[in-house]
């Protein structure tokens, strides 16, 4: 099992510096988990095309990052035959 932490920005994992994962699946919208679009922190619902912090930070560390709207996805990318 390989221990993975996010300190300070900066994704620390036992697995000498290679992706610990495949994929992550995370929910769209956060500023944290949003991985096509985020809420612009207000109350208002307006929201705006980017990824949050978490999803920026596991694509430059090497993992897909897939929405809830992209379960088929996730699922094709991680089955045997890919």
């Amino acid at each position: 099992m390989t221990l993975t932490l996010i300190h300070n920005g900066t994704l620390i994992d036992g697995n000498g510096g290679k992706p610990v994962a495949d994929g992550a699946l995370l929910i769209d919208g956060s500023p944290s988990c949003g991985s096509g679009f985020i809420h612009d922190g207000g109350f208002g619902g307006r929201r705006h095309a980017g990824a949050g912090v978490t999803a920026a930070l596991l694509r430059q560390n090497g993992i897909e990052v897939f929405a809830e709207t992209q379960i088929d996805a996730l699922r094709a990318r991680l089955s045997p035959e890919a």
